[in-house]
């Protein structure tokens, strides 16, 4: 997996991200030129040369992001190593000669992963604002490097994968975890969805979103091909165009439901809804 997570705006952002990637300070950062960045003095030094770098160019607006951050991920198992690897290889390749970028490996949780932060302004006066093409580019160099490394990995979107809903981005990830341990507060964020939810699991005049109904369209067109191409594999005599087709089936068959944020918490609230009925009924019972 690779995401751009999110973008930095300001000095204290840069360097309160930098501090939770390098895990305060006790992870190093690797900058462009393959330098090490230990210790929280180095984070900040960072922080404060790419703010002041910002701040010096005439060209940029107020709400243009000093950096972009960004997310190397694969599924448990994998090596770390060969990820970090791949991370560097992939980062040399695409970014180097154009912008000042700085990367951490965490292979300390149970899927290894890189965060990269690259600088908004490049050489030239280019900008990294990356379109769909540029995602691309990325997961398919991302992609070759594990490959070249032994490890299995296709640069696949998450719509021919049977994925309709996008990764939350990790800033609300954290959000919510410190809410849901008592934390701090839920986030805005969450909370809205909570009120959108509500309409979707009670209000009988509640419809289905349009963009709810073109990501069921969406993974209806996708299952489709996969089938037919399934269907065009068991015809031929070759036993391995036959395990190919049922293989595809298989896949199919495993493909999670279209789904989105909305939908998700509109069902929990319904089965939360029918517990506390069914408590209410039981306890009526008991007083009866």
């Amino acid at each position: 997996m690779f995401t751009v997570t999110g973008a930095v705006h300001s000095r204290p952002q840069l360097a309160r991200h930098l501090d939770y990637i390098t895990r305060h300070g006790a992870l190093q950062l690797e900058d462009q030129d393959g330098f090490a960045l230990s210790g929280r003095e180095a984070t900040k030094e960072l922080a404060e040369d790419w703010a002041g770098l910002a701040a010096a160019d005439s060209l940029r607006r107020p709400d243009s992001p000093i950096g972009r951050t960004m997310v190397f991920s694969m599924p448990p198992g994998t090596d770390p190593k060969a990820l970090g690897d791949a991370v560097r290889e992939t980062a040399n390749q695409l970014w180097r000669d154009r912008f000042e970028y700085a990367w951490v490996r965490h292979a300390d949780t149970a899927h290894p992963h890189a965060h990269v932060v690259i600088r908004a302004l490049g050489a030239q006066g280019a900008r990294y604002a990356p379109d769909r093409a540029d995602l691309r580019q990325t997961r398919e160099s991302f992609s070759e490097a594990l490959r070249d490394r032994g490890v299995a990995a296709e640069a696949t979107s998450r719509a021919s994968r049977g994925v309709t809903r996008k990764a939350e981005p990790i800033a609300i990830r954290k959000m919510r975890e410190q809410y849901e341990r008592g934390e701090g507060p839920m986030p805005r964020t969450l909370e809205a969805a909570y009120v959108e939810a509500a309409d979707a699991a009670f209000d009988p005049g509640e419809t289905t979103r349009p963009w709810e109904l073109r990501i069921v369209q969406t993974q209806s067109n996708v299952r489709g091909l996969y089938l037919r191409q399934a269907e065009v594999l068991a015809r031929s005599h070759d036993p391995g165009d036959q395990r190919q087709a049922e293989g595809l089936r298989t896949f199919v068959a495993a493909m999670p439901p279209p789904d989105t944020r909305r939908l998700e918490i509109a069902r929990q609230l319904r089965e939360l809804a029918e517990v506390l009925k069914e408590r209410a009924k039981h306890h009526r019972a008991l007083l009866r």
